[in-house]
């Protein structure tokens, strides 16, 4: 089972991978972790990503492809996997669909005024990094260590976030038009709760 998950910040993607990945027992897979690890482990491709990231570049294509091929060989990935937010762009899906065939494509449908209430009221402690929203906190106050919850700075800034909605909503819709047309993509609402959209998830991967 080969699953692409694709959503918005604030969509609850990175909520459902970690629910995918314990129900069906298959590794969630972000290219965010593979370029942190590879650039920790001083692998060739890592080296390589790390002078563009260094430099504030975008990693090019190729060498994206290279640690996701080199993470999907893993023992692991035998029985299946999910890559959390790639491919980004419909050249990644088509280099990728060289390489394996996507079962499916579920993208996290969610409305703009959700994602702006998600984003704004997340909080992040200052001391052990635990991660909530203004919805679920009473007060500042860290309920895991004491600490104190901070609003990041591009967590705050209303029009930059919708400048980036609106970016990834046109960036995406190649992508998923091109899933759609091999017949793999599916549209799941996320705008209620985490367990209300993972329902909708299991429907579609019951399939």
């Amino acid at each position: 089972m080969i699953i692409v998950l694709l959503g918005a910040a604030g969509s609850g993607k990175g909520t459902a991978c970690e629910q995918i990945s314990q129900d069906y027992n298959i590794p969630s897979i972000s290219t965010g972790d593979l370029f942190r690890d590879n650039i920790k482990r001083k692998t060739p491709v890592g080296c390589e990503a790390e002078k563009y990231v260094n430099n504030g570049i975008l990693v090019p294509d190729e060498i994206v492809l290279q640690m996701v091929k080199e993470r999907i060989s893993q023992e692991d990935c035998i029985n299946g996997f999910i890559l959390d937010g790639y491919p980004r762009s419909l050249a990644q899906a088509q280099s990728l669909q060289k390489i394996v065939k996507v079962d499916y494509v579920i993208n996290l449908n969610t409305s703009r005024k959700v994602l702006l209430h998600r984003i704004m009221g997340r909080r992040i402690c200052a001391n052990c990094k635990y991660l909530s929203h203004t919805d679920r906190l009473n007060g500042p106050v860290c309920p895991k260590c004491g600490g104190v919850m901070e609003q990041r700075k591009d967590d705050a800034d209303k029009e930059a976030i919708e400048r980036r909605l609106g970016m990834y909503e046109e960036n995406i819709k190649p992508l998923l038009a091109f899933y759609k047309k091999l017949g793999v993509l599916h549209q799941v609402a996320a705008d209620n709760g985490k367990d209300e959209t993972y329902s909708e998830i299991s429907r579609v991967l019951a399939k």
